[in-house]
């Protein structure tokens, strides 16, 4: 099973933080859940993560209702 996932931040050091140095920090998070969605599902999981930057976004509402 593949699942793709974007990880939405308001701020470019933001983003640098969810990355971190060579990736680092968004491998640890992607393979954490990972190994949560395999346990739930019982399936073997590609998760691929990406991470984006898109200001103010917790601010528009429309924008928050349509990611739930």
């Amino acid at each position: 099973m593949e699942i793709e996932a974007v990880l939405i931040v308001e701020t470019e050091s933001q983003k640098a933080i969810v990355v971190g140095k060579g990736g680092r920090v968004v491998k640890a998070i992607g393979s954490g859940a990972r190994r949560e969605i395999e346990a739930v599902l019982g399936v073997q999981v590609y998760l691929d993560l990406r991470v984006k930057v898109r200001r103010r976004w917790r601010r528009d509402e429309r924008y928050v209702e349509r990611l739930l």
